[in-house]
């Protein structure tokens, strides 16, 4: 698998934001379509990556709130 992600086209917030969007669409197709080779379901895939993704935006914002009184 190829884990080449594009890196950002311009340091501005808003097209920023769209770059790293447009960039992890196709990370995550790319990675779905690894897993869904390998024999996972579509679905199962798809709420697994979520979860993961909510567990990490929690550790972010509990390290943030961590800091901020540091």
């Amino acid at each position: 698998m190829d884990s080449h992600i594009s890196p950002p086209n311009t340091e501005e917030d808003l097209n920023r934001a769209l770059d790293c969007e447009q960039a992890m669409e196709i990370a995550f197709a790319r990675l779905l379509s690894d897993a869904v080779v390998a024999g996972w379901r579509e679905i199962e895939v798809a709420v697994i990556l979520a979860d993961i993704a909510d567990d990490h935006v929690l550790r972010l914002a509990k390290k943030n709130r961590i800091q901020k009184f540091n």
